[in-house]
């Protein structure tokens, strides 16, 4: 375990800053400032937009040969009553259960962490946590490895370790 950090005497780490695959950074430093967690809207899902791209053939095919089969059903054995058939009633509700979940629905908002870190070199970086912490904690004073993305200047956090308590801090990112 490693001995408790004195920033006063300068000890902050042998490595300030360290750069990896797709623009991942390692980054350490003794944290000098945390922010109180706050609630914001979450960042946008682009894996959702990528699945929903790839599966809309599917989604089109699936209900254009539905419709397809009611047309031929409805030819084949008429309709008895005057009213809208099952498929009219179905995708009305289908429509009015979607609309009304997105317009007003509730908002999902993740919890946010601000930090600064003072690095060997002297330099301070800000870094962010967005999401819950699952397992680890850090506070003013703790000698810290944080990885993540660099976006805009600012360490958007991943995951870490607390080299001060020898414990992982592990992330859940929504």
């Amino acid at each position: 375990m490693p001995a408790p950090l004195n920033p006063a005497a300068g000890t902050f780490g042998q490595e300030s800053e360290s750069s990896g695959f797709f623009g991942s950074q390692t980054v350490q430093g003794v944290v000098i400032h945390l922010d109180g967690p706050y609630m914001v809207k979450p960042s946008f899902n682009w894996m959702k937009l990528v699945l929903f791209i790839l599966l809309l053939p599917v989604i089109v095919s699936a209900g254009l040969a539905f419709a397809f089969i009611y047309a031929i059903w409805s030819l084949v054995f008429g309709s008895r009553s005057g009213r809208g058939g099952l498929l009219s009633n179905l995708s009305s509700q289908v429509l009015g259960f979607f609309l009304t979940g997105r317009l007003f629905g509730p908002k999902d908002q993740v919890p946010m962490l601000n930090v600064r870190l003072r690095l060997k070199s002297g330099e301070e970086r800000h870094a962010q946590i967005r999401g819950e912490i699952l397992i680890g904690n850090f506070n003013v004073g703790d000698d810290v490895m944080l990885q993540g993305f660099t976006r805009g200047g600012m360490l958007m956090v991943v995951g870490g370790r607390n080299l001060r308590t020898n414990s992982e801090i592990r992330i859940k990112r929504r």
